[in-house]
């Protein structure tokens, strides 16, 4: 049987990351694969953990020097590769991977860089980012340059990647919008749809700014705004899409009941099946979470994006409606039959 290593944020508490993973892992037996999973960055969970402890600090530091992560990822990555033992290809993605972020910067270089040497087919798919120029971009300009077969999951990274980094790529929607293809037994009614959800982030004045919101007290004015717009007053769910967030969706929900009047609860700590139960009977979510948006269209409900990034702003002038959504579920799962092709490909 041929191998596929899947190499993504699948072991991380994101539930976006989570939904990517379930989704191509599936999608990649149901082609008769025997699927091997491996995280991309293990190092990546620093990034939601905003209370730093002092003790180790330092480490945490030391450990985000270029060279110490260089040797650290392909350290890892030999390890992995070792116990893992023969693959036929390894697919990486999808997500936010040609990212400002440190360690996915250091990390697709050395995975690439060691299954080269190991003579494994890289597929890089699904993936979005920026582009920064400098050390960043030299590092992933030497990463696409190894990889077999490339897509993107958005019109701004495939033009970064065409334009800055000379790459001829494919372009698919966001894997996750075929999750209703990979897993159709997952229903989608409509009925019994009780309460709005709010999905938000926590509070960073220098993220809102682009909103023109410059305290937690407006945002949460901006949120309590989008959760009153029908004419039937629901009930408020407030959860988050990090399973291990419980603190600031109680912050939340309070502040939208004592300020505003608003009946809520909050409902946290899910898995990705319990949140999917919660979009079954929402009308409306409020999200700052990208991938809570494109699930909440796969069942049914109508969508606001807090467009505090771009990402979120460009999908909510793309997605915004779920009248077309099966138009893109046909496009996301057509650039899942490409990557299999490509597979197929890149082993013959």
């Amino acid at each position: 049987m041929t191998r596929i290593l899947l190499i993504n944020q699948g072991h991380t508490d994101n539930l976006g990351d989570q939904a990517i993973d379930a989704v191509l892992g599936k999608f990649l037996n149901s082609k008769g694969y025997e699927v091997i999973h491996a995280p991309y960055e293990t190092r990546v969970e620093d990034r939601f953990n905003l209370r730093i402890d002092n003790h180790d600090l330092t480490q945490r530091i030391v450990m985000r020097l270029p060279h110490v992560m260089r040797r650290l990822n392909h350290t890892r990555i030999r390890t992995t590769l070792d116990q893992i033992g023969h693959v036929d290809a390894a697919v990486v993605g999808g997500g936010e991977l040609l990212a400002s972020h440190w360690g996915f910067n250091a990390a697709l270089l050395a995975w690439c860089q060691e299954l080269r040497s190991h003579n494994i087919p890289i597929l890089l798919t699904g993936v979005s980012g920026n582009y920064l120029g400098g050390t960043n971009a030299t590092n992933y300009r030497k990463a696409l340059c190894m990889c077999n077969y490339v897509s993107a999951r958005d019109h701004s990274t495939e033009r970064i990647l065409r334009e800055q980094y000379d790459i001829n790529c494919d372009y698919a929607p966001d894997v996750v919008f075929s999750y209703a293809k990979v897993f159709p037994e997952v229903s989608s009614s409509t009925q019994n749809r009780a309460h709005e959800l709010c999905v938000p982030i926590e509070f960073d004045r220098q993220l809102f700014t682009t909103m023109g919101i410059t305290d937690e007290k407006e945002y949460i004015a901006y949120l309590a705004k989008q959760l009153t717009t029908t004419e039937k007053k629901l009930p408020v769910v407030v959860t988050s899409t990090i399973t291990n967030d419980r603190h600031y969706p109680r912050i939340i929900s309070k502040h939208l009941h004592d300020d505003f009047g608003l009946q809520t609860s909050t409902q946290t700590g899910e898995s990705l099946a319990g949140f999917i139960q919660l979009l079954q009977s929402s009308t409306h979510v409020v999200s700052a979470r990208m991938h809570a948006c494109i699930l909440a269209l796969l069942f049914g409900c109508h969508i606001t994006p807090v467009p505090f990034r771009e990402k979120l702003k460009v999908f909510g002038d793309e997605y915004q409606s779920i009248d077309d959504i099966q138009t893109v579920i046909n496009e996301s799962y057509s650039g899942l039959l490409r990557l299999h092709a490509a597979i197929e490909n890149a082993i013959s």
